[in-house]
């Protein structure tokens, strides 16, 4: 019942009357048909507003290669990079190696510190340390003084 009666109440308000609205335009619409490098779609056009372009959302073509640009500044020198370590093969027994009968050893001089193979248990690179050495090379034994990277017969 209330609710009934609550209805009633509304429905028998009335306030006064609004004022006339203006009067509207009307909007027109192109069509537009794809263009290179653009899409089509339709142009919006309204009374005292700019041109609006809804995309019809086709892909165009592909555009034109442009040119190649002008070369860019050389960049600046990097870094200098880090010293390697000098290598040099050392020849311990004088004379020239002849296959098959003569073998010269070498050792090697590895920053500033000598290496040899010792063929004993299997062999293997060592530091050979300042002092008298032999060598028992096919066909050219000899004994020689290491000191540092140099040797001395």
């Amino acid at each position: 019942m209330k609710y009934i009666i609550l209805m009633l109440a509304l429905v028998a308000c009335k306030g006064p009357a609004g004022n006339q609205g203006i009067s509207g335009s009307s909007c027109e619409s192109t069509q537009v048909a794809p263009i290179a490098a653009q899409l089509g779609g339709v142009a919006i056009t309204c009374p005292g507003y700019p041109v609006t372009f809804v995309s019809d959302g086709a892909q165009g073509s592909q555009g034109l290669t442009g040119a190649t640009g002008a070369q860019g500044q050389t960049g600046a020198t990097g870094a200098a990079g880090t010293p390697g370590t000098i290598i040099t093969p050392v020849q311990f027994c004088q004379g020239t190696p002849s296959y098959p009968s003569t073998f010269l050893e070498y050792g090697l001089c590895i920053g500033g510190v000598m290496y040899g193979v010792y063929s004993t248990n299997g062999g293997f690179l060592a530091e050979l340390p300042d002092g008298y050495y032999s060598s028992d090379g096919v066909g050219s034994s000899c004994n020689f003084t290491i000191t540092g990277c140099t040797v001395s017969n």
